[in-house]
């Protein structure tokens, strides 16, 4: 686990990320940011050649953690067979997806600052 700014990032440094062994260990790691408060969640699959279903059961669980606490998960870096299968199995239209851990961050910047602005109390003007 890293951190970019304010956010924590999670980089699956592992060419195939499959098996419950692996996906059980993410979860933890999903798990322990929530329990520390951590609502802004970049997950890096830059590295990741493969993912089966439990690595998205793992995602999933990473995307519901932060959406119930009223924040953001970030996939950043999934390509080719990586990207395909989330495509296939529709996942692009649950998990926010972008290129890279920079535009993660950029993302969750905008995100976060949106749902301030969204939760500042509305004075009325007279």
């Amino acid at each position: 686990r890293d951190s970019h700014g304010d956010f924590p990032v999670v980089a699956i440094k592992v060419k195939d990320f499959m098996g419950e062994e692996l996906s059980k260990t993410i979860k933890k790691v999903f798990e322990e940011l929530f329990s520390k408060q951590e609502r802004y969640v970049i997950v890096d699959l830059s590295q990741v050649s493969y993912i089966d279903s439990s690595g998205l059961s793992a995602l999933l669980l990473g995307h519901r953690l932060c959406r119930d606490a009223g924040g953001a998960f970030v996939v950043a870096g999934a390509t080719g067979w990586v990207e395909r299968i989330i495509m296939i199995s529709e996942l692009h239209r649950v998990l926010n997806m972008v290129s890279n851990v920079k535009q993660a961050v950029e993302y969750l910047i905008l995100t976060k600052l949106q749902q301030e602005i969204e939760d500042e109390p509305q004075t009325e003007t007279e």
